[in-house]
């Protein structure tokens, strides 16, 4: 439908306006909600959505866990949000109104931003040869996937392993092994990673009473070998040095007056 206004004032003077076009249209709609997002670490989390109208305006509201109430911010005017996470703003609750050219508004779901964590380290392991050396991890955040790095004793950097792609690093013990030093690094859907500590999973040996391959001596320390009992590996402990055997003294100079 066209439309025009035909202005007259008391003495039959009149003037019109320009005919304009009124057409049937929907007001401001949000056709796809933000989500909540938790990233690793101190990385950015960022949160859209998606909106239907004309001359579409954003604003964003914000909450910190153990504030009251929301808070406008300036900082942002597009269908963005965007925040570098810290343990300060772990927690915060947002929401967009979206308001067309014409004043209809439309307000999206309250989401969360959260900063993930590894919430349960690795442990460093000894068991027995043939027993299965177990490590096992925790993190939270979004779309996580885990990858183990493991380094022998005596090589010179870690090695990317595809048989454990989950929160825990098992193997069975042998010699080989004995001395590995293992880490993870979990990565969020988002690109974001963190990696656990190192730690070492070791074999643990079962030594029979030693015997002595170098007697001790006041002047030298003594050796006493060791073998284990489950694969053979040989330790070596000290003995300490024996106690000088002093001579009963003798007068070697008469006191004098």
């Amino acid at each position: 439908r066209m439309v025009y206004c035909k202005v007259t004032d008391k003495y039959g003077n009149s003037v019109k306006t320009n005919a304009v076009t009124l057409m049937m249209g929907s007001p401001a709609k949000i056709t796809k909600q933000p989500s909540s997002a938790t990233v690793l670490g101190n990385a950015k989390a960022q949160v859209s959505l998606k909106a239907s109208g004309i001359g579409l305006k954003y604003k964003w509201y914000y909450k910190n866990v153990n504030s009251s109430s929301f808070k406008y911010t300036s900082t942002f005017k597009s269908n963005t949000y965007t925040v570098d996470m810290n343990d300060a703003r772990s927690g915060r609750q947002i929401y967009c109104v979206v308001t067309d050219k014409y004043g209809n508004s439309a307000k999206s779901k309250v989401v969360t931003l959260k900063k993930g964590e590894i919430t349960k380290q690795p442990s460093s392991v000894s068991v027995k040869k043939g027993e299965v050396a177990k490590t096992t991890i925790s993190a939270t955040g979004d779309g996580l996937t885990y990858k183990w790095y493991y380094k022998n004793v005596g090589a010179t950097s870690y090695s990317l392993t595809t048989s454990f792609t989950g929160k825990y690093y098992s193997v069975s013990m042998n010699e080989s092994r004995d001395g590995r030093k293992i880490f993870c690094r979990i990565t969020d859907k988002y690109g974001n990673s963190l990696d656990t500590k190192t730690v070492t999973l070791s074999m643990k040996h079962t030594y029979v009473e030693g015997d002595v391959i170098r007697e001790a001596t006041c002047a030298l320390t003594g050796e006493k070998q060791y073998i284990c009992t489950d694969c053979g590996k040989e330790k070596i402990e000290a003995i300490a040095k024996l106690p000088h055997a002093l001579s009963e003294p003798e007068l070697i100079r008469e006191p004098t007056v």
